[in-house]
């Protein structure tokens, strides 16, 4: 774990080169008041109205369901967000996306005396920041907020789960939102997408569509580079593979 905490000022300088401009809190008519009627977990709540929300730009960690462990921190994660907002009043700012798969409304959630909630869950060590485009205007403060838990080393950046596997030590349970490290031993790109193959056994894929969000798409420039990785790992026929989006999903040490 200390191995990838100690990237934490490295880290900083690479968004220099990933996080697209626009990332500071901005007016919208699209803003509204509300009062929030329930937590499920750490990342989603029940609005007044009945609606759904997923905070955008965070991961907190899972409650158990469907006889899975919850992880750790998870009930942290939800008490701590049941203190902030339940029964209170908040801002909901809807993404550029505005529903995921589920139905659900994807906002930045921010308290009425202008605290934002995911910056809050970073800052406590209770969220890890992630950048899911288009919804990535704030992804720098997310991003930055993020840093502040890591360097301090509380919550998950101080927990063994949290920990990033080598893909070599991956295991057959090993799926869902993971954080991974790994050397890309092949790079290539189609028609399609671009594909990262770390090991032998996890393939990162690019898709076409989000290609404007990268600087970088030169595949050859990829190989050999050790890097860290967040994001939902998936399992199928015994080899692993995860979608990244956004180049605020990759880490590459010195």
């Amino acid at each position: 774990m200390s191995h990838w905490l100690h990237k934490g000022a490295l880290f900083a300088g690479a968004l220099l080169f990933c996080l697209t401009p626009g990332s500071a809190l901005q007016a919208s008519d699209k803003v509204f008041k509300t009062t929030v009627r329930y937590v499920i977990d750490g990342d989603s709540l029940v609005l007044q109205d009945g609606r759904q929300v997923r905070l955008i730009g965070i991961n907190t960690p899972e409650l158990g369901k469907r006889r899975r462990r919850a992880e750790p921190l998870a009930q942290q994660a939800r008490k701590q967000v049941q203190q902030w907002v339940l029964r209170k009043e908040v801002w909901v700012t809807p993404g550029k996306e505005q529903f995921d798969r589920y139905g659900r409304l994807l906002a930045h959630v921010d308290l009425v005396k202008g605290d934002s909630l995911q910056i809050k869950l970073l800052r406590q060590g209770l969220a890890s920041a992630i950048a899911y485009p288009p919804n990535i205007s704030r992804q720098r403060r997310y991003h930055m907020a993020e840093k502040d838990a890591r360097t301090a080393r509380i919550g998950i950046w101080d927990h063994p789960y949290y920990a990033p596997i080598p893909v070599r030590r991956l295991r057959y349970r090993d799926t869902g939102y993971r954080f991974i490290f790994g050397r890309i031993r092949r790079a290539g790109r189609g028609r399609r997408a671009m594909y990262l193959t770390l090991g032998r056994r996890v393939t990162l894929i690019v898709p076409r569509r989000y290609w404007s969000y990268w600087r970088n798409l030169n595949p050859r420039s990829y190989r050999g580079r050790a890097v860290f990785v967040r994001g939902w790992l998936t399992r199928k026929r015994g080899k692993f593979s995860m979608y990244v989006l956004h180049p605020a999903m990759l880490e590459f040490p010195g």
